[in-house]
């Protein structure tokens, strides 16, 4: 069953993320709603597409973990004035929800939200609204990213892309750099 949600979410997700011209824009918890109420309807389980959105919200913010390194890459990045923003496809309240369980706020000196936006990573829509992070002189910024979208984000805005894979998968060879953990970051950046 899990799978089965989670294949549907995603087919439909997908089909967002390349295209910022769908009007009205469905944000993540209103496409959770969509595909449970399309699987209650294809194979007769129970309606729960109600609760949706508080399922999201337990399941990717209250239930989220960081990775072990997160924390003491961020305090050295922070240390050294490295401005970071938050580019995601998370709606507002979920970030929130993490933001605060992780305790995350300090480091992050803004953020280009999906849901506030009206649009998903790398669609144009997205693009420009991370522009106004981006000085003229692109050479010192980077996109950190766990998924080939992120990697096109970062060609888009003319960025260096930094693909995280701790899987090796080869995710995305297209990228500047893959790393499998995030002190590999420090590194990269002359921080190391």
């Amino acid at each position: 069953m899990y799978d089965l949600v989670l294949k549907t979410y995603e087919g439909m997700f997908n089909n967002l993320r390349n295209d910022d011209t769908k009007s009205p824009f469905v944000s993540v918890g209103e496409s959770f709603e969509i595909a449970l109420a399309f699987l209650a309807k294809q194979y007769g389980y129970k309606d729960i597409s109600g609760e949706a959105y508080d399922l999201s919200i337990d399941i990717y913010a209250h239930q989220s973990n960081l990775f072990l390194e997160t924390k003491t890459v961020l305090d050295k990045l922070l240390k050294n004035n490295v401005r970071m923003i938050i580019a995601s496809d998370n709606d507002l309240k979920m970030l929130k929800v993490q933001m605060l369980k992780h305790d995350l706020a300090k480091y992050f000196t803004g953020y280009c939200v999906s849901e506030a936006i009206k649009a998903y990573k790398p669609t144009v829509r997205f693009i420009v609204s991370l522009k106004k992070y981006v000085s003229n002189d692109p050479s010192n910024y980077y996109i950190v990213g766990d998924m080939p979208f992120d990697v096109e984000c970062g060609k888009r805005l003319g960025i260096k892309s930094v693909l995280m894979d701790r899987k090796n998968a080869k995710l995305d060879l297209s990228a500047d750099y893959v790393i499998n953990d995030l002190h590999e970051l420090l590194l990269i950046m002359g921080l190391g």
